[in-house]
């Protein structure tokens, strides 16, 4: 745990978010590390350090736009229109794309939601993505498991499309 918290200070100073010095920021970090290593206030201490983990991260949702295929495919892939709108192609069905609803969550995590209904009785699905990386072209997502059982988070890599 403490070797996360140190990796997590070295981290934030090499992105530019925490300064050397006094900088308010470093010193609330260095707060919440000896909590920690004290062992007072495990869960407060964490919940403060996930949001330090948030801070001076890049804002994706500005600027991921644009269609992406999934690498070794030839039409599947996300076609991301605007800030509440991305489309879904399926290989099989490559003229016939799914509207969905694109939530962003915070910079990096994104929330999509079926906006066509299959089954009265289901609600509809609703997925959810990290961005590891992107670089204008290439774009590497976690697809966070939200369904039932115990299947692992799976990882995407999309490419613009420049066609």
């Amino acid at each position: 745990m403490l070797m996360v918290v140190l990796l997590l200070q070295t981290s934030c100073r090499q992105k530019g978010s925490v300064q050397d010095g006094n900088n308010s920021l470093t010193d609330s970090l260095n707060a919440v590390i000896s909590r920690l290593q004290k062992k007072e206030n495990k869960l407060d201490s964490l919940l403060i350090l996930q949001s330090f983990a948030g801070s001076g991260t890049t804002n994706y949702a500005q600027e991921i736009s644009g269609r992406f295929i999934m690498k070794g495919a030839s039409c599947a892939g996300f076609d991301f229109i605007n800030d509440h709108q991305v489309l879904w192609t399926n290989e099989s069905t490559c003229f016939d794309p799914d509207s969905l609803k694109i939530c962003w969550l915070d910079g990096i995590t994104f929330m999509t939601v079926a906006t066509k209904r299959f089954n009265q009785d289901c609600p509809p699905g609703v997925d959810v993505y990290k961005v590891i990386s992107f670089n204008g072209h290439k774009l590497r997502l976690s697809v966070i498991w939200t369904g039932w059982g115990d299947s692992a988070d799976d990882v995407i890599e999309l490419n613009r499309d420049t066609k």
